[in-house]
């Protein structure tokens, strides 16, 4: 997964939260590493109006039923505020 966007104030600290929704229950998924200023692309302090890229892996279990999910990916900032949210459809197989 990559997700390009660019802050448009100096970011100190990157939280990535990743929440699966089946049938409009949203489900919490557990990152590996859900600290978006290490292994992820990028390092922080992130400028104001420079480009980044933020890159990430979900690991998918075998035990994970074979069900279709919405993914909704967050990138959350010092303040717990979103700075990035994205939705995908996936088909858990």
């Amino acid at each position: 997964m990559a997700i390009p966007f660019t802050p448009n104030v100096q970011i100190t600290a990157v939280t990535a939260r990743v929440t699966g929704i089946v049938s409009f229950i949203p489900i919490p998924f557990n990152l590996p590493n859900s600290n978006g200023c290490v292994n992820s692309g990028m390092q922080c302090p992130l400028s104001p109006n420079v480009s980044q890229t933020y890159t990430a892996s979900l690991p998918v279990l075998k035990s994970y039923p074979a069900i279709p999910v919405v993914v909704q990916w967050e990138l959350l900032d010092q303040n717990n505020q979103k700075m990035v949210c994205i939705k995908f459809p996936v088909q858990l197989k």
